[in-house]
């Protein structure tokens, strides 16, 4: 548990890594029973994470819940916790209990953990090359290299033939490639604000 400021990292933290060991996992937390949730310091986590990779290890880095409620838990993941620990009671009315004013009963405990996963779930892979469902709307939303004007057959294609039209097709060019378009000579007649394809033409 890690509920303090940097003397945390400084003295328990150094002191076991000092000592050759690596902690299994360091979970962040706000160290007030119950805690507002707006007052969770969900960003330690992340703090604690850097603290990691500066340092070299590989230990988990979590977040121990003291919140009241189950919201948090997916809140806690969506920060890049991959450990949590909560308060959990069968009886959050018991009095002689003095976790239950932010322990979860069963049903609470259910949407905490459902919360929690669906956050993971929503989380993805973190690359930024288009995922297989993107693909649709990226070629709708994207362009080729078109005929702004009919193109003859022998005709070399100058900047005020071309513009650059919905979808994008796989025999076509990139906007990006019209510089490589210039020049080329058409093999066949191409209509106006049709896509120029590769096939068709030839370099100068």
């Amino acid at each position: 548990d890690c509920g303090s400021d940097g003397w945390v990292h400084g003295a328990t933290l150094d002191w076991i890594t000092d000592a050759g060991a690596e902690p299994h996992a360091v979970l962040a937390c706000t160290l007030c029973y119950p805690t507002p949730l707006a007052r969770a310091e969900l960003r330690r986590i992340h703090t604690l994470r850097q603290w990691a990779v500066d340092d070299g290890w590989t230990w988990e880095v979590g977040y121990s819940d003291h919140t009241p409620g189950w919201e948090s838990g997916g809140l806690a993941v969506a920060a890049s916790a991959t450990l949590l620990e909560k308060h959990y009671t069968l009886d959050e009315s018991d009095p002689s209990v003095p976790d239950n004013g932010f322990a979860l009963d069963p049903t609470a405990m259910a949407l905490y953990v459902d919360a929690a996963e669906r956050a993971h779930a929503a989380l993805g892979a973190g690359r930024l090359d288009p995922t297989d469902i993107e693909m649709p709307a990226r070629t709708g939303a994207r362009r080729s290299i078109c005929a702004a004007r009919p193109i003859t057959a022998g005709q070399p294609i100058t900047a005020a033939d071309i513009t650059f039209l919905r979808p994008a097709d796989p025999d076509g060019f990139d906007p990006s490639a019209a510089r490589l378009v210039i020049g080329r000579t058409a093999t066949a007649d191409i209509p106006p604000g049709t896509v120029l394809p590769r096939s068709l033409l030839v370099r100068p």
